[in-house]
């Protein structure tokens, strides 16, 4: 069986021989398949024979099927890993299902105390000053 990243050549039913990239493994009830990609970018879904060892061209119902199960299966849901905070030791995942935007994350830009622009003012001002006795020592 192919790993996810290895290429092989296969010959279809016309006798052309044909490069793949195998893309994954996925087990779909009791029998295995290759998800792969074409070398023109194609994926192309393969039943793998693990006693013949050998891997047979699927009919193109059976191989949409497999490609649906597989693209929910990778990337149809968004797996809790994906929202690990190393720093925290906790989930970041928002749970507002509804696709509304949720601005209590935005409160602290609400805030007269905000920090950040208190800072940028002070930077502004020392900019200000630099750049006035710049040109006044070149004009000297």
């Amino acid at each position: 069986m192919y790993s996810a990243g290895e290429e092989f050549e296969k010959t279809n039913s016309e006798g052309d021989v044909e490069e793949y990239t195998c893309l994954s493994n996925i087990t779909v009830g009791d029998k295995e398949y290759l998800i792969c990609d074409s070398e023109t970018g194609e994926k192309k879904v393969f039943y793998y024979d693990s006693i013949e060892e050998e891997l047979y061209d699927l009919d193109e119902d059976e191989e949409d099927q497999v490609l649906e199960i597989w693209n929910d299966e990778y990337y149809g849901s968004d797996k809790d890993y994906m929202y690990w905070n190393e720093d925290f030791g906790e989930y970041d995942k928002n749970e507002n299902v509804d696709g509304e935007f949720d601005e209590s994350n935005f409160d602290s830009l609400n805030d007269d105390e905000n920090e950040f622009f208190d800072e940028e003012e002070t930077d502004d001002e020392d900019l200000s000053e630099f750049l006035d006795d710049f040109f006044d020592d070149e004009n000297e």
